[in-house]
């Protein structure tokens, strides 16, 4: 038997005696109320700690992942790979060598939103983020991904993506 104090209640797992030689128990014993005792086979519990383990997972890496997230922000003219609107001005004083007119100011692309750009010539392989499509025109070649795979592609953050000054 294995017993965890937790708070106001005590969970507690282990074999049941008399039951078979495969039969678990999980009991969480809380203050006031009646006990709640599940009964499961070793391959039930298995997967009750799959899953359990999988929804913590990916719930501290979303948070992980969102914490370190880089977005597009564009003013209609240029567009930039940053992590918020003040973080968009350092990267345009540093890209442009000038202040960002405050005129026009950032606004976040939708990270799912299909973002497009031309280039006059064929970008290197590792400069394209993963699941982009690429187009030839007679504007040049166009890749389009989504804003979120472009602003955290490896090449592009915190970097001017496109812009009319460049």
């Amino acid at each position: 038997m294995v017993i965890q104090p937790y708070q106001n209640c005590e969970i507690s797992a282990g074999l049941v005696n008399g039951a078979g030689p495969d039969t678990i128990y999980l009991r969480f014993d809380r203050d006031n109320d009646k006990p709640t005792t599940f009964f499961m086979r070793p391959d039930e519990a298995l997967a009750v700690c799959y899953v359990l383990a999988g929804a913590m997972w990916s719930d501290e890496i979303k948070r992980l992942v969102k914490k370190n997230m880089k977005h597009l922000y564009t003013d209609g003219f240029d567009t930039v790979s940053a992590d918020d609107p003040k973080d968009a001005d350092a990267v345009f004083l540093y890209a442009i060598g000038e202040k960002h007119n405050t005129d026009n100011p950032w606004e976040l692309v939708p990270d799912d939103e299909l973002f497009t750009i031309v280039f006059d010539d064929e970008l290197k392989r590792e400069f394209i983020p993963a699941g982009a499509q690429m187009i030839v025109d007679d504007d040049g070649i166009l890749y389009q991904a989504t804003a979120s795979a472009w602003a955290n592609h490896e090449r592009w953050q915190d970097t001017i993506i496109c812009s009319t000054e460049i």
